[in-house]
């Protein structure tokens, strides 16, 4: 069985937002705590409800998006949601998604792009040895290596056996990276006195995305996430259970 990178193509808006188990648990977001490796957390004297108290009042006004639908108060009370909340390009991604998804249940999947944007940057930050780093920083060029780097080890990539313990999370983590710059981009040429320089990095990292990303991910990726669903087994129902079916149709007529 081959795959090439434009296989990665296939996979579809729909299915990017239907593959979130494999890292997070759709109703108690519990992110595959067993199986992916994360950041380790940065050690605080705060307990969780102190932590997402401990953002200003005034970041999410009554009519933000996020406080509307209610996203913040479904967010897990830990580190990564308070590095979500507290980065601006994080929040605006899941702001623009709620703004052209109006659909109830997918709050959740504005919530998983938040959490897993927060995590690419806890890794980075971890790389660089500093925790006051944005996304906005780190949306540049030059960081496209740690970009890179960060995917694979939250996805649980294996070197030894070049597979990753969450192909989805890999393969879907350009689109959201993607996502960001977009939502960046927007904020920047905006501005009264837009930085040509920051445009010009997030269009080139855009770029490197397109050009870069399936040969270092989305290729490896794709075939994991193949392999996994050829290999997943199929449960066939016992003779007797469509028996007992069958007759308990017949019964009602």
């Amino acid at each position: 069985m081959e795959f090439t990178s434009s296989d990665s193509e296939i996979i579809s808006e729909t299915e990017y937002e239907a593959s979130e188990h494999e890292l997070d648990d759709t109703e108690g977001d519990s992110e595959g705590d067993v199986e992916i490796p994360f950041v380790t957390p940065i050690e605080i004297n705060l307990d969780n409800n102190e932590l997402h108290q401990a953002i200003p009042t005034g970041a999410f006004g009554p009519n933000d998006p996020l406080k509307i639908s209610g996203l913040l108060d479904k967010l897990r009370a830990d580190k990564i949601s308070l590095t979500a909340k507290r980065d601006k390009i994080i929040c605006e991604v899941a702001r623009r998604y709620l703004k052209s998804h109006k659909e109830k249940h997918l709050v959740t999947v504005a919530k998983r792009y938040m959490r897993r944007l927060a995590r690419i940057l806890e890794q980075v930050r971890q790389y660089e040895g500093n925790s006051k780093l944005s996304l906005e920083e780190i949306l540049k060029p030059s960081q496209f290596k740690n970009l890179i780097q960060a995917t694979k080890s939250v996805s649980g990539y294996e070197t030894e056996s070049d597979t990753y313990k969450s192909p989805s999370f890999a393969l879907q983590t350009g689109t959201l990276l993607k996502r960001a710059i977009q939502a960046a981009l927007s904020i920047e040429i905006q501005r009264d006195n837009p930085s040509n320089e920051k445009r010009t990095d997030l269009n080139n990292l855009i770029h490197l995305i397109e050009t870069d990303w399936a040969y270092e991910i989305s290729t490896q990726a794709v075939q994991n996430l193949a392999i996994n669903r050829f290999n997943k087994p199929t449960l066939i129902p016992l003779t007797k259970d469509i028996k007992v079916c069958c007759n308990s149709k017949l019964t009602q007529f």
